[in-house]
């Protein structure tokens, strides 16, 4: 709970285990990935972390590494708050949903 009090939360600082390393196994095993973070994430740190991690992932499968992610983030609201982030990566979500509640009603579709 510590993250309310702070401007900024650093991923890299505040997540354990090591968020590189929990992206890394996700990412391993599907390229599509919901993440569902504090609203004052660094988003360019995220995104520096990402991009790192599928680079590493493509050397470790020699595969050639495309730098292009697609990212598509909410902001989630409460009592007209901004309360926490929820971030669509992979290009199973490209241009596929339009706002929230459709993407909830695939989420739930998936269980």
């Amino acid at each position: 709970m510590e993250y309310k009090s702070t401007e900024y939360y650093s991923l890299k600082e505040w997540v354990t285990p090591d968020i590189a390393d929990i992206l890394e196994t996700t990412l391993s095993i599907s390229d599509n990935l919901i993440l569902y973070l504090p609203r004052n994430i660094e988003i360019e740190e995220l995104f520096t972390i990402l991009f790192q991690t599928y680079e590493k992932i493509s050397k470790k499968n020699n595969k050639i590494f495309d730098p292009t992610i697609f990212c598509d983030i909410h902001i989630l609201y409460s009592a007209n708050k901004a309360k926490a982030l929820l971030i669509f990566i992979g290009d199973l979500f490209n241009n596929v949903y339009k706002d929230l509640k459709d993407s909830i009603r695939y989420l739930i579709k998936l269980n």
